[in-house]
């Protein structure tokens, strides 16, 4: 991280929390191992047993997947797998309290950056500007 920082490189991790191996003592590693990092962003969702996977199967076989519904499938949805050490309503809790907040308070970073970097800031903005135009 220091290395890149110094090349003026723009770091922004991700991660996924939510395994079905997934503990109290893992959330707590995982939110260490970020403020560790101090990357300049970051974001965290949860892991998602899409069908095809490993995880899917390993889910289905065990009992654990809660939804077949394709719509729930998506990188916010915790209700997806009865995770056996861990409470969906615990880890959301920490999704919330946590991590949420590690993103918010990375975000003025981000804008920092986008203020150092005016082409940057001027790329998105149109990015931003067509695909609202044609949505």
């Amino acid at each position: 991280m220091k290395l890149l920082r110094e090349e003026g490189v723009f770091v922004n991790t991700y991660w996924m929390i939510g395994y079905q191996e997934e503990t109290i003592e893992t959330l707590e590693a995982t939110k260490n191992l970020i403020k560790t990092l101090n990357s300049d962003d970051i974001d965290v969702v949860f892991m998602i047993p899409f069908p095809g996977t490993e995880e899917f199967e390993k889910a289905k076989s065990s009992g654990r997947l809660v939804s077949a519904d394709w719509s729930e499938y998506h990188l916010r949805n915790p209700y997806l797998l009865d995770r056996p050490f861990i409470d969906t309503e615990t880890l959301y809790d920490a999704y919330k309290k946590v991590f949420v907040k590690l993103q918010v308070e990375k975000a003025h970073r981000w804008i920092e950056y986008l203020v150092k970097h005016p082409k940057i800031l001027s790329k998105k903005l149109r990015s931003i500007i067509r695909y609202h135009l044609v949505s």
